[in-house]
């Protein structure tokens, strides 16, 4: 009994990542597409019902041309570099973030200083 144990607990392990592998990426694309909902309802809202849908589909577009990217360039993007790219894709994003809120502020208070 004990031998049979043995032989099959690395299988039951790999079985278990592969289990928690798949539920993590269900539960992150879940999420994933239950934002681009939120976001196309809210925005309907705000502003125009068909930019909506293009903002929902823009985004779609860029999560799908990024997964290509590193789709295509598999041997760039490797378990010893997982860290420096981590760090440094979230450092420009934040950048990327700081700049278009700022740009915005830039031009939402001219627009608003031209209105009064």
């Amino acid at each position: 009994m004990r031998e049979a144990l043995e032989l099959t607990t690395p299988l039951a392990n790999k079985l278990g990542a592969e289990v928690k592998f798949y539920a993590g990426l269900f539960l992150i694309t879940a999420c994933t597409l239950m934002l681009q909902v939120i976001q196309t309802r809210i925005l309907s809202v705000v502003a125009w019902y068909h930019l909506a849908f293009f903002a929902s589909s823009m985004a779609m577009f860029g999560l799908t041309l990024g997964a290509v990217w590193v789709y295509l360039r598999g041997d760039r993007f490797t378990e010893q570099t997982l860290s420096y790219d981590l760090s440094y894709f979230n450092e420009s994003r934040t950048l990327y973030h700081g700049v278009m809120r700022g740009v915005s502020v830039v031009c939402f208070h001219r627009r608003s200083a031209t209105a009064v």
